[in-house]
């Protein structure tokens, strides 16, 4: 064997489920997001380049119907993107979602390579634990937090619930509950130390889920342990009580930290509070546009991450929850609803599809194999997972996790009907398969590289006072990622702001406005630029650009007062 056919794409997937929930870094502009997203792509392109340099064959190695419904998921969705209502922001997604085109391919890839790589059961049972470590030194993370004993500053924390290194509640619940989940499948097939071990983490993981109080995500536990009982034939009364035992302990445990005391009665209330429908008046809000916005879209959708495009357009001036706020909210607060309206009918149906058919060897060999307690938990997983998004958007920073999971099953699934155990003949690798996978590889390295490279500038430009020192980095940040209009924006803030260069601002917020869908607040800012260029010279093309806001957000009063302004500082210039 070569010291080629030696890269095993298995470890880089590893190492993403067990380290990307753990990576943040409050340098960048998106201190929470962004490097979830650059460690998710620059692991799975070195998983690819591992099945480049090794003897895979996806053809051979991944069960040919998912693969090709998963090709057929990701046709569909290209033609969403450029059939869409904004097909240049629709290939990397919305700011902080990042669910656009680029990101669901990537994602497949990661899936077809994963099954490719779990091809006997040690692989299988590694990638187990490794879910394992990234849940239990997340949720360890987690009680730091609510005890006050954190060591980052965090932009957005919540200060009542647990958001640990998700800076986040729902998103740390989702993980938790995904990596619980997987946790108590290897409490049932490992034993002795091994076991105590899983047990101890999965019991961490259910504590601080508690303090999360996610409703969600409770929820999701609940599916999911039913879930992995009805599918798990090896699951005992023992390893039930005892699963149960160490939650229990543990969040005696916690609740003997002073801080999470207060936690714990905040989720007590919150408990109560979820069955109020005014509680939930937001979201039932959300929904329910995301509904409108999909029955004049209902096919192929308004391209991916276009809910925050197509909201200002729909909402009313009594929007529950919402009113006349300045709002664009990065998502309709259900995975599903935005599925909906970015991908239309027959996305959703092929992404449906997929999931099932890797889901269904799990449920027709219900208690076969040595590792049937691992692939019902993964199956459960995954069923908790989408349960979880059903009310939420964590799949911005959780998005990889069912698909490495669904990678998982579908390499269990090709173990059990033989095709795993490759023969030496069939090592024999074509050029075009080894080179197709090496550039996906290359390209998804690479991406992931200059995603943190812009987001870094950019988060440097918002913090330096000088001017053109702020200036040269936001204009490198909107040069090597020229998919996000926010770049561009902070370019022409930069300019218009700390240098005083009002045509440069003008310039750059036009580009965003023609490049991108644009927003009103884009608009606005285009047409101040103007204003302040030349209010007279301007005047017609100004005005046309404040109309041009009206019309698109109505209902947006802090939008609204600034249209008025300028426009009453036109007519007392003139």
């Amino acid at each position: 064997m070569t010291w080629t056919q030696r890269l095993d794409p298995a470890v880089p997937v590893c190492a993403l489920a067990a380290l990307t929930p753990l990576v943040v870094a409050p340098p960048l502009f998106d201190q929470v997001v962004m490097p979830r997203l650059a460690a998710t792509f620059v692991l799975t392109g070195l998983a690819l380049g591992c099945a480049a340099a090794s003897s895979f064959r996806p053809y051979r190695d991944v069960p040919a119907a998912p693969a090709r419904v998963a090709a057929t998921f990701l046709g569909l969705t290209a033609l969403s993107t450029g059939i869409g209502v904004d097909p240049r922001g629709a290939l990397l997604g919305e700011f902080q979602r990042y669910q656009g085109l680029i990101t669901v391919t990537v994602c497949t890839l990661l899936m077809l390579v994963t099954g490719a790589a779990a091809t006997t059961s040690s692989k299988v049972r590694f990638l187990a634990w490794s879910f394992l470590f990234g849940g239990a030194v997340a949720s360890l993370y987690a009680i730091l937090d609510v005890a006050g004993l954190d060591w980052i500053d965090w932009s957005n924390a919540s200060s009542r619930r647990a958001g640990g290194l998700f800076a986040q509640p729902n998103v740390l619940a989702t993980q938790l509950v995904v990596c619980a989940l997987v946790g108590t499948g290897l409490m049932s097939h490992e034993s002795g130390w091994r076991q105590a071990v899983a047990a101890a983490a999965t019991g961490a993981m259910l504590a601080v889920l508690v303090l999360t109080m996610s409703r969600g995500g409770w929820v999701a536990a609940v599916i999911g342990a039913c879930a992995f009982v009805s599918l798990s034939q090896r699951i005992t009364r023992a390893t039930l009580l005892a699963a149960a035992g160490v939650g229990v302990l543990s969040l005696a445990a916690v609740a003997a930290i002073p801080q999470s005391r207060t936690v714990l009665d905040s989720a007590v209330a919150r408990a109560d509070a979820g069955s109020d429908i005014d509680n939930q008046s937001t979201r039932l809000s959300l929904w329910r546009l995301a509904f409108e916005m999909w029955e004049d879209h209902p096919v192929l959708g308004g391209g991916p991450d276009s809910f925050s495009t197509l909201f200002p357009s729909y909402r009313e001036p009594d929007q529950p929850g919402i009113g006349t706020a300045n709002v664009r909210p990065e998502s309709a607060h259900s995975f599903f609803f935005d599925q909906l309206v970015g991908l239309g009918a027959l996305g959703v149906t092929a992404f449906v599809a997929l999931v099932a058919l890797v889901l269904f060897p799990a449920l027709r060999s219900r208690g076969g194999g040595p590792l049937e307690p691992i692939a019902a938990s993964f199956a459960a997983a995954i069923v908790a997972y989408f349960i979880a998004v059903a009310f939420s958007f964590s799949e911005a920073m959780t998005g990889w996790m069912p698909w490495v999971l669904m990678g998982g099953l579908l390499g269990l699934s090709h173990q059990r009907s033989g095709a795993g155990e490759r023969r030496p003949a069939d090592r024999v690798v074509s050029s075009w398969t080894r080179g197709g996978l090496l550039a996906a590889g290359l390209v998804a390295i690479l991406s992931g590289c200059l995603l943190v490279l812009a987001d870094w500038n950019a988060g440097r430009a918002a913090t330096r006072s000088d001017a053109n020192a702020a200036v040269e980095h936001a204009r490198f940040a909107s040069r090597i990622n020229p998919l996000l209009p926010g770049y561009l924006l902070q370019l022409g803030e930069s300019w218009k702001i700390a240098a005083g260069r009002y045509d440069e601002a003008a310039h750059h917020f036009h580009e965003a406005n023609v490049r991108f869908a644009p927003t009103a607040y884009s608009l606005i800012a285009e047409a101040d630029a103007l204003f302040l260029v030349d209010s007279e010279r301007n005047r017609e093309r100004i005005l046309a650009l404040l109309v041009a806001a009206e019309t698109l957000d109505p209902h947006n009063e802090p939008a609204a007062a600034s249209i008025d302004g300028i426009r009453q500082s036109i007519e007392e210039a003139n």
